[in-house]
């Protein structure tokens, strides 16, 4: 029976509801063979099962899901099918790691296969509508281990890789672990998970660079946690040591020891307290803003008719204000890693001739109409009139703001026949605005094109 075609079955057990008409799509991590394959059966083969969250709840975070099962099977129904239904029932699209196990794999298979996940979601996010920047993993027991080895042992990925894939981070953005196994130490460590992942007597210097609560930096992405005391298995320390380790370096870090329960509960839902650890864990990805709507992915558009112009407005200038006449829009520009961008971009039917319309904007600037640049661009038939503004912006009579130095302005008046027209402005501080300026010219044209 192949991994596919048991997976579905799986799903068909535990969720009456699905049907083949809702086929799971599973992914090869490696195509072309895992590097170290020892073979080419299903258990050489690791693979992400997707289980996208439905289009209108969806939010853009992914989370990686690893099963636990002591590095020797996968716990894929409770400890992965149901823990991704119960991500997407939050709007979190999840991706179910099948990795490579022990006896027949050691380390580094399940890290290899643990990072080229991470990678693969990334790789991928705009054509599954991800945001990159929030893609999360979570573990349990040994798949906990993984996970934990996910959030300490990482890369920027290769900017130079031929493989769209490998060019990706594969460090999450946030890490979830329950009841995990953290340390490799004999004392502390999970036996069975210790002797499938490292072998029966591992190098000192490997067993200490499994040891993920030695691992920790300031680089550790966000870690929520939960164990319980009653847990024999896999003892509570596991993540006591991970958590202090956070705590050290200052990474945010959540922690909940239940007293009573097992090991290996997955969702718990039998228990009407353990089961409560879903909500604190909902809470917490709350409180970080992972399940707010994830920014628009750059490229995408939206419509905004203005008059008898309809555009094509990328998503990425978010709506900020909107107005109670459609022929009205306000939108700030998209931020950048290294700046961000205070300004705004209006696009509105102008009212006035041109020469009322610089008046005005020159005196948000405190000059007269004869200090701003002004210029004709003919635009095929259409011709647009350009306007420039430098110095301290104030905002207008109406809507004055505190006066910003080194700010400018850029507008486009340009003219819809019959005597209309509209405007698109764009203000802000002026070293910013250099940025947008070829942005903000190539809108103009397609502007243009659009008008009657």
């Amino acid at each position: 029976m192949t991994w596919k075609f048991w997976a579905i079955a799986l799903l068909v057990v535990i969720c009456p509801s699905f049907s083949q008409a809702d086929e799971l799509v599973v992914q090869l991590l490696w195509p072309n063979g895992a590097p170290g394959a020892m073979g080419t059966e299903e258990i050489d083969r690791p693979t992400l099962t997707l289980f996208p969250a439905a289009a209108d709840k969806a939010n853009g975070t992914a989370v990686v899901i690893c099963p636990g099962g002591g590095y020797g099977h996968l716990a894929v129904n409770h400890e992965g099918v149901q823990i991704a239904q119960w991500l997407n029932s939050h709007g979190v699209s999840a991706f179910m790691l099948k990795y490579r196990l022990g006896p027949k794999y050691h380390h580094p298979a399940p890290m290899l296969d643990v990072q080229r996940a991470l990678r693969t979601v990334r790789a991928n996010a705009k054509d599954w509508k991800l945001d990159p920047q929030r893609v999360g993993i979570i573990g349990f027991s040994a798949g906990g281990h993984l996970a934990s080895t996910a959030a300490t042992h990482f890369d920027a990925g290769q900017p130079d890789a031929a493989d769209e894939i490998d060019r990706q981070s594969c460090r999450p953005d946030f890490a979830i672990l329950c009841y995990p196994v953290i340390t490799m130490g004999l004392e502390t460590t999970h036996r069975g998970s210790r002797n499938n992942l490292l072998g029966e007597n591992p190098d000192e210097a490997l067993v200490k660079l499994l040891s993920n609560e030695l691992q920790v930096t300031d680089k550790t992405p966000p870690t929520f946690l939960f164990h319980t005391t009653e847990d024999t298995a896999v003892l509570p320390k596991n993540s006591l040591l991970f958590y202090d380790a956070l705590c050290a370096v200052k990474v945010p870090a959540e922690l909940h020891i239940y007293e009573k329960g097992r090991h290996g509960v997955g969702l718990a839902a039998a228990d009407p307290v353990l089961s409560t650890w879903s909500e604190r864990c909902i809470d917490w990805l709350k409180s970080r803003g992972l399940l707010e709507p994830a920014k628009p992915v750059a490229g995408e558009t939206v419509e905004l008719k203005l008059a008898s112009v309809t555009f094509q407005i990328p998503k990425a200038w978010e709506r900020v204000k909107p107005r109670t006449r459609i022929i009205e829009a306000e939108y700030s520009l998209p931020k950048t890693d290294a700046e961000t961008f205070d300004g705004r971009m209006t696009l509105m039917r102008a009212a006035g001739s041109n020469e009322q319309n610089v008046s005005r904007w020159a005196g948000e600037f405190g000059l007269g109409a004869d200090q701003a640049k002004t210029a004709n661009l003919k635009l095929g038939t259409v011709e647009v009139t350009t306007v420039e503004l430098k110095g301290t912006w104030k905002g207008s009579s109406f809507n004055p703001v505190e006066p910003r130095p080194d700010y400018a302005l850029r507008a486009a008046i340009i003219p819809l026949g019959g005597g209309d027209q509209f405007f698109i402005k764009l203000i802000g501080p002026e070293k910013t605005l250099e940025r947008f300026t070829a942005e903000f010219e190539a809108f103009v044209k397609s502007a243009v094109l659009l008008a009657p």
